[in-house]
């Protein structure tokens, strides 16, 4: 390396002795060469600060380079990483086709050919399409379906050959069942009251029974809410003989019930003196009606000599009523080995719930209680 000052030092010398110069000029020129050194030295060291700071910018710069270059790249990644995803999954879109009418094995190729699934949800007969023609289809024409997604079909099996099924003598509530299974459709269903079918019954029906029929054919039919109820009016029948009476009950579409013997003190003897049903009373027709007749005023009769003489006891007979009516007609009857007598015959409003009805006998009695004529309870009284 050559050291500068040294070859100015010995420059100087050489100057001066080739010039001759004094020393006054010697010193004016070293100081001038002095400024000079100065001034050369001043540039070199603010070119080394100002190549030091223009390395320290291009470091930075450097850094600021790569670090977007890195943001860069992953912005790249990402942004291909998600249309690389999307084209992964995209699934095309296929529009269907319409199947209806068209056969079993043509269907099945148009939409296999869409890469769709073919499948057969159903077969029935159908009167409309021959057999093996598609009658229903699950996704409507013009449909827009992602590839790989099923659509369901129906199936015909042609026309199917049926007869109309016996409905009479089977229930209502069976007759949608029965011709569901032959292929037909409840008609027009009707109510008509008869003698011999009990309420429910089918009694009639239109077509009859294995009359050829065609699918979805409507069979009607009749159905019955049993016998119909009549009424009739009471007759009176108090104070008639007893032919009288039995005519009267006849005559207005009733039937002679019980007929009991009863002394009476007011009624002549052979007349009726009561009656079950009371006078303009609404009757079902068919009903019995009971009577009793005036044996005319008791005759005392000797008692008979005897160790005992057992009084007459009383005793509250309680009857509870029936709660399904308004009002009922009791009648209570006390039975003997051979007779029976009527002690009371009233009707009466259930709302009462019951009823209390003082009774007289002796020993152990019998007590029949009759409600609307029917036998309603029984009772075996022992009185003390």
């Amino acid at each position: 390396m050559i050291d500068l000052n040294l070859i100015d030092e010995n420059s100087d010398k050489a100057f001066r002795t080739f010039f001759n110069e004094d020393d006054d000029d010697v010193k004016k020129v070293a100081e001038r060469r002095s400024r000079f050194k100065k001034n050369k030295n001043k540039e070199n060291i603010e070119l080394k600060e100002s190549k030091k700071d223009k390395d320290e910018n291009s470091v930075k710069a450097n850094v600021k380079l790569t670090a977007a270059a890195i943001i860069c790249a992953l912005l790249v990644a990402v942004i291909g990483g998600i249309i690389g995803f999307r084209a992964i999954m995209y699934v095309p879109e296929v529009t269907v086709p319409d199947l209806i009418g068209k056969n079993e094995e043509e269907a099945q190729k148009i939409i296999e050919d869409l890469k769709l699934v073919f499948k057969v949800e159903n077969r029935e007969y159908n009167s409309d399409y021959e057999e093996g023609e598609i009658i229903e289809q699950s996704q409507e024409e013009g449909t827009k379906l992602k590839e790989n997604f099923p659509v369901e079909v129906i199936i015909s099996k042609g026309s199917k050959n049926i007869e109309v099924p016996n409905l009479i003598g089977s229930y209502a509530i069976e007759a949608t069942v029965i011709l569901a299974d032959m292929g037909l459709k409840e008609g027009s269903v009707t109510e008509k009251y008869s003698p011999t079918a009990p309420k429910g019954e089918i009694i009639e029906q239109s077509p009859d029974a294995k009359t050829p029929a065609i699918l979805d054919d409507k069979v009607d039919y009749v159905v019955s809410i049993g016998l119909e109820v009549k009424y009739a009016t009471m007759p009176n029948l108090v104070g008639h003989d007893i032919e009288t009476a039995k005519a009267k009950i006849i005559q207005n579409g009733l039937t002679v019930g019980q007929i009991t013997e009863e002394n009476s003190d007011d009624t002549a003897a052979g007349l009726v003196m009561k009656q079950s049903v009371p006078t303009g009373q609404g009757v079902e027709e068919g009903s019995s009606i009971w009577m009793t007749v005036s044996k005319g005023p008791l005759v005392p009769e000797e008692p008979p000599i005897s160790t005992e003489n057992p009084s007459v006891k009383t005793y509250p007979l309680t009857i509870t009523l029936p709660t399904d009516k308004a009002t009922v007609l009791v009648v209570v009857q006390k039975v003997s080995s051979d007779s029976r007598e009527i002690i009371y015959s009233k009707e009466v409003n259930t709302s009462e719930q019951s009823i209390i009805i003082n009774v007289e006998g002796t020993g152990t009695q019998v007590f029949e209680i009759y409600i609307d004529n029917t036998l309603y309870d029984r009772a075996e009284i022992t009185f003390k």
